[in-house]
């Protein structure tokens, strides 16, 4: 890829909502296939399933090159990878209920995404924040800590996803010294909070696709 190519210092971030009523049809990976027939909870294939079709667009759209043409594998860790001639091409998922996310770059990146209206229990505070982001947790209003908690969550799954390195220990990242940005979007009426983690692009392209 040439120097000049702008992708090279850009991420791009497809969101979609997913359909009502899904329809799994066979993707053009077919490890992926295979673990989407293994997942037995409808939601979690459908989930699975809408989230791979949005990252075969997302990576024609913004480098086009088509599916078929793609070597993906799953490392012994779960994080799957792009191999062969494609290999400078990063990605990260996320999926929830109601809405995938799918997040593209040359540079390591990480993407989460949650309803913004989900709910964490208090008592998981202290295994998602830092002693000092705890301090600042219970100074908050009652109604406003839900909100810090969430979006303290969604930051630390973006850090996580971006390094697909070790255990996940959210309560030993700071998200406020990394290079985080939080979105509020809205997709079908309902509002979803999305967390992209990257190593500093120049540019963040957001498109909001229907992969009905």
């Amino acid at each position: 890829m040439k120097s000049n190519d702008p992708h090279l210092k850009e991420v791009s971030l497809f969101l979609a909502p997913l359909p009502d009523h899904p329809t799994i049809q066979p993707l053009c990976c077919p490890a992926r296939n295979r673990e989407i027939e293994a997942t037995n909870h409808p939601c979690a294939k459908a989930q699975k399933y809408y989230v791979w079709r949005l990252l075969e667009m997302a990576i024609e759209k913004t480098y086009g090159i088509p599916a078929d043409q793609l070597d993906v594998e799953k490392q012994p860790s779960g994080r799957w990878v792009i191999t062969g001639q494609h290999a400078s091409i990063c990605f990260s998922l996320s999926h929830c209920e109601g809405a995938v996310a799918v997040a593209l770059s040359h540079h390591p990146v990480g993407v989460d995404i949650e309803p913004a209206n989900r709910v964490i229990k208090p008592a998981l505070a202290k295994k998602v924040l830092t002693p000092d982001e705890q301090t600042t947790y219970d100074a908050l209003p009652a109604t406003e800590q839900n909100d810090y908690l969430l979006r303290a969550w969604v930051s630390k799954e973006a850090i996580y996803k971006r390094t697909g390195q070790g255990s996940f220990c959210p309560n030993h990242l700071n998200a406020a010294s990394e290079n985080v940005t939080i979105q509020t979007v809205t997709l079908q009426d309902r509002m979803f909070l999305v967390a992209l983690a990257s190593n500093a692009p120049d540019s963040v392209s957001l498109s909001a696709q229907s992969i009905l």
